[in-house]
């Protein structure tokens, strides 16, 4: 009777999160711990030695159920903890008992207790300590014969364990060789579950969305990864799974928007951006049907978020018109204000290091067209504070992570480059230039290496070039704004061949127009070194590229 009502509560569960909204949602998680309470009781009563790991599930579940039916963030933190500290108790208990397929299953239906305890946990102490507990039950699983388990709960289990192995390598310092053996054996696990089950490695590929994700494991770009996310998407909806629909739209919202950075055209930038807003909208409406809120960006979305700022700076960035440009800039501020807020109640600590990164960002391009130098300055200095927060909250976090760790760093150098133009005194503004200066060539410079090394380097595409040219463009600039004060030549120099390398970088991105300003400011710079003759070939690359748009503008 004890197993009967457990697999009852387990329905309810599921049916829970496949509610049509919250209330509903509310009334299936009563039932299902009215039920699991029911199996515990059954099982403690019975006297069966046996029944103790299944008890040990039942107490489980029902403090991961906890997390689901409070509001508190103190609340869903311990209940998390409180799961997985039963769950492994259970798993222990169960693999003494010699029944493998048991432990599988606590595993899966437990994995998420432990993750969602990793990210409410602000000690990298803490988090490497759950995450190596629970990869080492994983591996062990990942071990047994999958006829003792089934295949369809061993597919399940290995697309969890690759979540969290991707999880662990981002969040403890790891070299590059560490990381790239981790990656395989993800990439492995994931390969593996595909051929098991695609259908249940695709739809429990959420839990590992939820954990850290395994994107880079299941396409080698971006684009690759997108496919996976739409068949992904394809068997959530038939599922019905709220959860698994919402986080799966909120994974390709985001990859929409990274794949933004390689258009050029600016009305098929904003249809990009318009399907990502779609995406997200409907990732957040299903979200709050089964009222959970997400642990993690989707790089620089919040599926649970009652706004989506970074796409207003987004458009922004890249809208010609300036009255147009200014009111997307306030009201990306205004929304990631919004966003800022609801993050600090959230309980998340990587959730509140990445709203202080779409506040900075929002803050930094609305400083750009503020004409009061000290208005100009407010703004700058709020960014710089939240930008700071950002790089401490990342280098916690995911210290392995180079990618995002350069990217913090160069929004950091462009906001001190702003500010720099906003300081009078010639000794101040060169203090402020050098340190713009040292710290884009520190984020550059980690995106170098990471490029070098085939692990990430096979994914870089058209984003990552763009933004590699955007930030060697601002060190240009910055460059030149300090030969400015001090005459030094070779910072002109240093400026002409960094405005030489972001046109490099725009043409693998594939944005003529940037590759067009690019070589005209570099141009400029040669010609003030009186190199006439590397400035006119530069301008011949600018007229032919100036024709061809042209030609293409009548076609």
């Amino acid at each position: 009777m004890g197993e009967l009502s457990e697999e009852v509560g387990r329905c309810h569960f599921k049916s829970a999160m496949q509610a049509r909204n919250l209330d509903e949602c509310r009334e299936r998680l009563e039932e299902s711990k009215r039920s699991y309470k029911e199996a515990l009781d059954l099982l403690r009563k019975s006297g069966d030695l046996n029944a103790e790991p299944r008890a040990c599930r039942c107490e489980a579940i029902l403090s991961y159920l906890g997390f689901w039916t409070t509001t508190e963030v103190a609340r869903k933190r311990r209940s998390c903890s409180e799961a997985w500290s039963f769950a492994t108790k259970a798993m222990a208990g169960f693999e003494a008992k010699q029944a493998p397929a048991e432990v599988v299953r606590t595993f899966n239906e437990l994995f998420l207790s432990a993750m969602l305890s990793v990210h409410f946990s602000g000690d990298p102490k803490v988090r490497e300590s759950i995450l190596r507990d629970v990869l080492s039950y994983g591996e062990r699983i990942s071990n047994l014969a999958v006829d003792a388990v089934g295949s369809a709960d061993m597919a399940g289990a290995l697309v969890r364990t690759a979540g969290c192995r991707e999880f662990l390598s981002m969040a403890v310092p790891h070299d590059f060789e560490m990381i790239a053996s981790n990656q395989k054996k993800s990439a492995e696990d994931w390969q593996r579950a595909l051929r098991l089950s695609e259908e249940v490695a695709l739809l429990e590929k959420t839990d590992a969305d939820l954990a850290y994700g395994i994107d880079w494991i299941t396409g080698v770009t971006a684009k690759g990864a997108r496919a996976t996310c739409e068949r992904q998407l394809e068997h959530a909806r038939r599922n019905g799974s709220r959860l698994a629909i919402g986080t799966t739209l909120g994974c390709l919202a985001n990859a929409l928007q990274w794949e933004s950075g390689g258009v050029d055209d600016p009305d098929e930038f904003n249809l990009v951006l318009d399907k990502a807003l779609a995406l997200v909208e409907e990732a957040r409406a299903s979200l709050q049907a089964i009222g959970f809120m997400t642990p993690d960006y989707f790089s620089s979305i919040w599926p649970s978020s009652s706004t989506f700022p970074h796409l207003y700076s987004l458009r922004s960035w890249h809208e010609p018109d300036l009255a147009r440009r200014i009111a997307l800039a306030k009201k990306a501020v205004k929304e990631a204000e919004t966003e800022f807020a609801l993050a600090e109640k959230a309980g998340y600590p990587y959730v509140l290091g990445g709203a202080h990164f779409i506040l900075s960002f929002a803050l930094a391009k609305l400083a750009q067209y503020e004409p009061d130098k000290e208005k100009k300055r407010g703004l700058l200095e709020r960014a710089d504070a939240h930008s700071k927060e950002s790089i401490r909250s990342e280098d916690a976090m995911y210290p392995s992570h180079p990618w995002n760790h350069g990217l913090l760093r160069c929004l950091q150098a462009e906001v001190e480059l702003t500010l720099a133009g906003t300081i009078d005194d010639k000794d101040s503004k060169k203090r402020a230039l050098g340190s713009s200066i040292d710290r884009f060539r520190e984020g550059i410079g980690m995106h170098v290496k990471a490029e070098a090394f085939p692990l990430f380097g096979r994914h870089f595409d058209e984003t990552a070039f763009m933004a590699r040219g955007y930030s060697l463009v601002n060190l240009a600039h910055a460059l030149r704004m300090r030969h400015d004060i001090t005459g030094q030549k070779e910072d002109l120099v240093s400026a002409a061949s960094t405005y030489a390398q972001a046109a490099h970088y725009y043409d693998k991105a594939g944005l003529t127009t940037r590759v067009a300003e690019s070589h005209w400011e570099a141009a400029k710079v040669f010609g003030a070194l009186e190199d006439h003759m590397k400035a006119s070939e530069l301008l011949r690359k600018l007229r032919g590229i100036t024709k061809e748009q042209q030609r293409r503008s009548r076609d």
